[in-house]
């Protein structure tokens, strides 16, 4: 499993070192990326360093890591979109839903206390989905959908939360049933790093 985790942290790296050399060329949807692409890279260089020095609880990095996720997405979405009140209103209520949670923070229940966060996230990113989609096609651009950076990044975060609220959900049933479930992080890691 060692391979495994090292290729899933080494391309978090990637998508950052690619951003870095072609700087100059990105078109203005990818620089309202960066913040996310920036996560994954400094996530990418904290994780070995977390296990080897600094020992911080996995599941209080993890809560913390989805914390910055969801606004990094967010602000993606908040940037591409006109009609901004639907971002608002997700970033109140993941806001609101996250203190409830970490008020009632418990290391023995984290995969329950995840679950709605994991929701706000799967269905925000469908709802913001959907609204882009309303948008590119009320604006009746020449522009073909596979020309469009936005297009690809979007698909990607799409697929990537609407899986990984999947494999949550099924997490329970999973490890209740003794079903080993770390191939399935696995390939919730190189989805993550690879979309």
């Amino acid at each position: 499993m060692e391979i495994e985790y090292n290729i899933a942290l080494a391309l978090g790296l990637i998508p950052f070192v690619l951003y870095l050399i072609n700087r100059k060329e990105v078109d203005q949807t990818t620089l309202y990326l960066f913040p996310f692409l920036l996560l994954m890279f400094i996530i990418s260089l904290f994780e070995p360093l977390n296990i080897l020095y600094f020992r911080i609880n996995a599941m209080v990095w993890f809560r913390f890591y989805m914390f910055l996720e969801f606004y990094c997405v967010l602000y993606f979405f908040y940037k591409i979109l006109n009609f901004k009140k639907i971002t608002i209103l997700l970033a109140i209520t993941y806001l609101v839903v996250y203190l409830y949670l970490l008020k009632d923070f418990s290391f023995s229940q984290l995969e329950n206390n995840d679950i709605p966060l994991n929701l706000i996230m799967a269905l925000g990113t469908i709802t913001l989905t959907v609204q882009w989609f309303v948008e590119v096609f009320n604006k009746m651009e020449d522009i073909p959908l596979y020309n469009r950076s936005d297009f690809y990044y979007i698909s990607g975060l799409l697929l990537f939360y609407c899986g990984t609220f999947i494999l949550f959900l099924s997490l329970d049933y999973l490890s209740s049933n003794k079903i080993n479930t770390k191939p399935f992080f696995f390939n919730k890691y190189i989805s993550e790093y690879c979309c």
